[in-house]
């Protein structure tokens, strides 16, 4: 009888060491984010898991790089990323950074990081320009696999689209007067580009500071809102007469409706991509 019972305590512990064993294995199973925050999806193949494009999610009109091999020796490539306008790097032979390069019309869209016998799939929707710390799948050991090789497949780059604001204002003492943003300066040219008009993400930035023109005096802030609506408050004795609105693309505001000036012709409501609030008061909203 003491023998079935140290037989069972025995088998006790080894089905305990076990069970712990393999939930250690599974909390060590759960893929790792990149920096961009995007969680692969891990995927294997009959061809050892190695995947291309075509076996993934989604269309990648901008084509792919096939497969390239990575030789941790040496921790070289057997081809050039830089034909396919990409800078690539591997720290550890493990964590994957890459960058492509900013004037190409081309995004990437998915990786297929291939390590062991199985691949990571991150996927980017919209596609992105840059991203790090990408890795093959987890090991039993709890860390990344060595990488074996990558797949790169592009897709069209969404532009991301911007913010500008011009007012028209009296100040205290009854001077008409003009504002705008504060931020990027993309105009080199007349009142937009000495002036001058400030050009923001949208809707990212929450919080744009605007200016009198061609001083660094503040009159006031634009508010984007969650929703994406725009409220333009100057300060207190500040009156607005008039309001002009842009949110599109950067190209657009470059390149679009475009008077002699080289600067937008922000009054053309016709053709023009500028949006008009004329309500006077402190403050403008522009609901969406």
């Amino acid at each position: 009888m003491k023998k079935l019972k140290l037989l069972i305590t025995f088998v006790f512990i080894i089905a305990a060491f076990t069970s712990c064993d393999k939930r250690k294995v599974e909390k060590f199973s759960e893929p790792i984010s990149s920096d961009y925050g995007i969680f692969p999806v891990t995927m294997q193949s009959d061809q050892g898991g190695n995947l291309a494009c075509e076996d993934l999610i989604g269309d990648y009109p901008g084509g792919t790089s096939g497969r390239i091999n990575y030789d941790a020796e040496t921790n070289t490539f057997d081809a050039d990323f830089s034909a396919y306008g990409l800078t690539v790097t591997v720290n550890e032979d493990t964590y994957v950074s890459f960058e492509m390069d900013p004037s190409s019309g081309w995004c990437v869209g998915a990786v297929i990081v291939k390590g062991s016998n199985a691949s990571n799939v991150f996927y980017y929707d919209p596609g992105v320009k840059s991203d790090q710390g990408l890795t093959a799948p987890i090991n039993p050991s709890g860390n990344p696999a060595g990488l074996s090789n990558l797949t790169f497949c592009f897709v069209e780059c969404e532009e991301p689209l911007v913010i500008a604001v011009k007012t028209w204002y009296w100040d205290e003492a009854g001077s008409y007067r003009w504002g705008a943003t504060t931020g990027n300066k993309v105009f080199t040219y007349s009142w937009c580009g000495y002036g001058y008009l400030g050009v923001n993400d949208y809707p990212a930035i929450p919080s744009i500071t605007m200016e009198q023109s061609y001083t660094d005096t503040q009159i006031g802030e634009v508010a984007v809102a969650v929703d994406g609506s725009v409220t333009v408050t100057l300060n207190e004795g500040l009156t607005i007469d008039k309001t002009y609105l842009f949110i599109g693309t950067l190209a657009d505001l470059l390149n679009t409706n475009i008077a002699s000036d080289n600067c937008p012709d922000y009054t053309n409501q016709i053709s023009g991509p500028w949006l008009l609030n004329d309500e006077d008061g402190n403050s403008q909203t522009f609901s969406f």
